[in-house]
């Protein structure tokens, strides 16, 4: 039997941007292979995905509404075409986070990490609240 979903079983996200100053502690994995950039604290926190703006996965965790983290698919094929102002720090960082997880510190990655804060606090407006990934 396939349950249909409905606007009642999608539980509320309550998402607190407080806790965007999180994104300073993140650290940055890039998989290539696939495209797409992680944005996470050193220990992964439970959390649930929520479509922004179709650009970018905030992982929100359902208990606190605190975010735990950020994805974003086609980083290099589509991102970064959108955002060409990333592209110079992008090719700094990017060696180094092939795979592992990097500190985000120096210019590069605080350029990073600045434009991810602004992006979400610029205009809040997720395309969807429906949890993606428990």
């Amino acid at each position: 039997m396939v349950r249909k979903m409905t606007e009642t079983a999608v539980p509320q996200i309550k998402i607190d941007f407080g806790t965007l100053r999180n994104v300073g502690d993140f650290r940055l994995v890039y998989h290539e292979d696939e495209d797409t950039l992680f944005l996470r604290p050193a220990k992964a926190l439970p959390g649930t995905s929520v479509d922004w703006n179709g650009e970018v996965w905030i992982r929100v965790s359902l208990a606190s509404g605190e975010i735990v983290g950020l994805e974003i698919d086609e980083f290099e094929f589509v991102f970064i075409k959108r955002h060409p102002e990333l592209e110079s720090a992008w090719k700094e960082i990017k060696p180094l986070c092939l795979r592992k997880p990097v500190r985000c510190a120096g210019p590069s990655a605080l350029i990073l990490l600045n434009f991810f804060t602004r992006l979400l606090q610029g205009s809040p407006q997720p395309a969807s609240l429906a949890p993606v990934s428990p």
